[in-house]
């Protein structure tokens, strides 16, 4: 049993046994009956398994469908009742085209996942994506209190300690009492299919965002609202409405210089302090603030509430003792940044990655990288297109082997190969651009298509974010500088220490994954073909990879790279790796 805080606004105790009401919707033969009636719709392609269209080109020729008539045209081709409506979520603008989305409720419950997408150009709706889910005997209330859901919630997760609590040990004031407030789990009900099921099946379910602080975990964790079943658990943290987004205004801010580990001498923003010292916080080129702590090598939970943050402290330049002394004048030198150098003399844990705040450099100036890229290549503002703020803590955890996206922030672990002096030790810290890029991915597909986080659209989900990192690396080298040693394909090149430590570009460099031949890391480059993880294995949990998340996103990564450079191209060099790229497929076809 959990004890748990009175809140400030308790939760009623009572189960609520109210009698379950069902309603029906148009069958999936009257909606493809409907579809091919309609002269204003030239075209459409059927989900098998939701029995609801996936797209829909528009006949422009014999309509001119406004954005606001939207919502009346899709309850005329789905058949709603007055029970079902779209609301208008987002307008995204991009090279003359409107991308608009709609939120499916049902009785004025939203519908997870149920999201439909016009693609407009001149005011003229020409296509639409669509995820339309037809609602049968569902429930319309719920026999399970929102108490009694979240126990069943957090008995799931069964971590030792979770965000709230862990708040409450910073102290009781106001802030620490808001905090907790926000952080306690809020039930929203909503439809949700049930994917532990191979068919489409929705119910009305809890959604509660479960952060844990021991052992880090953050997931929406839906909780059938009146059985108490868990119908989905889909991660937040993932590891290695509105008007458009209007400019924030912009405090003013420096442009420091410093050496980092894995890029060299940059430049990247930063403010000064009221002592005098310089910090790494300011304003990024592309308009949104960008901010980089340290955890000093202790754990903790990133909670991107700086008042809060007792464990993460500001990363200065001018804060020196006397045995490593600094000079206030915003230039961040190795000699200044990178106390400890590793040797047999003074190994790991003497030495710790923990003091080198060169590699914060990278967190920071790869942040300001990646905020600048979406905004230049795709005009979006920050990963939610709104301009929030970019936290990013550093040396998080003792020789941590990871990185991940909580949802808010950006966190980097040192790595435990320490200089390589730690014996088996893995990563160097894990702040290289293309990790910096992969995870704030995550954090844009979370405002986009939201991929659920397990079997094949959790590979997607990866997938994608590989390819942001290699899109990233691609616009460092052709806009920035075209000397660093990175390599486009490799995912992790410069973190991964399995190869002593060799510099990407080298035979034997090894990387988390290959893009362009993903079976050198043991990784399938075709659905379904060798290496393939199953995405029905079972429950996906962490132990399985989320049933191949990381593992299938190959065959993702593998079509990038082949619609960028095309097959039969000389490979990058790397351990194991095939020198020009096969051309054939597991079944023996060629890609061509």
């Amino acid at each position: 049993m959990i004890a748990l805080l009175p809140k400030a606004k308790m939760c009623l105790l009572l189960t609520f046994l109210i009698p379950i009401f069902s309603f029906s919707q148009t069958t999936s033969q009257t909606l493809s009956e409907n579809l091919s009636n309609d002269p204003r719709i030239e075209s459409f392609k059927i989900d098998q398994a939701r029995e609801t269209p996936t797209f829909i080109r528009m006949n422009t020729q014999k309509s001119d469908l406004s954005p606001s008539d939207v919502p009346q045209f899709l309850s005329e081709i789905f058949g709603t009742s007055a029970e079902t409506s779209f609301q208008q979520q987002e307008i995204l603008d991009n090279k003359g085209f409107q991308i608009i989305k709609f939120q499916q409720y049902q009785s004025g419950i939203k519908v997870e996942h149920g999201l439909i997408k016009a693609v407009v150009k001149n005011n003229q709706v020409i296509a639409f994506t669509s995820e339309y889910y037809i609602l049968d005997n569902a429930a319309t209330s719920a026999g399970l209190s929102e108490d009694a859901a979240l126990q069943k919630a957090l008995t799931h997760i069964g971590a030792e300690q979770y965000s709230w609590e862990y708040v409450l040990s910073l102290g009781s004031n106001l802030l620490v009492q808001q905090t907790y407030d926000e952080f306690y789990p809020k039930g929203e009900l909503v439809y949700v299919d049930d994917y532990a099921t191979p068919e489409v099946d929705l119910s009305l379910a809890y959604k509660f965002n479960i952060y844990a602080a021991k052992p880090i975990s953050r997931a929406y964790v839906y909780v059938d609202a009146n059985n108490g079943n868990i119908l989905l658990e889909d991660a937040i943290i993932k590891h290695v409405t509105e008007e458009a987004p209007k400019p924030q205004p912009q405090p003013a801010y420096l442009n420091g210089i410093g050496d980092t580990r894995y890029a060299g001498r940059r430049q990247f923003d930063s403010s000064q302090g009221t002592d005098g010292n310089f910090i790494l916080k300011g304003v990024t080129p592309s308009g949104v603030e960008n901010e980089t702590l340290s955890y000093e090598g202790i754990g903790g939970l990133p909670l991107s509430v700086p008042a809060l943050e007792t464990f993460a402290v500001p990363i200065a330049d001018g804060d020196g003792d006397l045995l490593n002394p600094e000079t206030a004048d915003n230039i961040w030198n190795a000699s200044e940044h990178r106390k400890d150098e590793f040797s047999t003399l003074n190994p790991y844990p003497l030495a710790n990655e923990k003091n080198n705040d060169d590699v914060a450099l990278d967190a920071h100036w790869g942040a300001e990288v990646v905020l600048d890229y979406w905004k230049d290549v795709h005009n979006r503002l920050s990963y939610d297109n709104q301009g929030t703020k970019i936290f990013n803590y550093v040396h998080y955890g003792d020789a941590y082997d990871n990185a991940f996206w909580n949802g808010t922030a950006m966190t980097y672990g040192d790595g435990s190969y320490q200089g390589g002096t730690n014996p088996d030790g893995s990563f160097a810290p894990l702040t290289s651009m293309d990790v910096c890029a992969h995870e704030i991915g995550h954090g844009v597909c979370e405002f986009t298509s939201n991929l659920v986080y397990q079997r094949e659209s959790g590979a997607m989900n990866e997938g994608l974010s590989d390819i942001w990192a290699a899109s990233v690396e691609n616009y460092v080298l052709t806009r920035i500088d075209s000397s660093l040693e990175f390599d486009t394909w490799g995912i992790g090149e410069q973190i991964d220490e399995s190869d002593g430590g060799l510099p990407a570009g080298d035979p034997d460099s090894r990387a988390l994954r290959w893009m362009d031949a993903p079976k050198t890391e043991g990784n399938p480059d075709c659905y379904g073909g060798d290496n393939w993880t199953d995405p029905e294995c079972g429950t996906p949990n962490l132990a399985n990879d989320q049933c191949g998340v990381h593992n299938n996103s190959g065959v993702l990564n593998k079509w990038y790279y082949l619609m960028v450079a095309g097959s039969g191209q000389t490979l990058s060099p790397g351990f194991g790796k095939p020198a020009v790229e096969d051309q054939i497929t597991d079944a023996g076809n060629s890609t061509r």
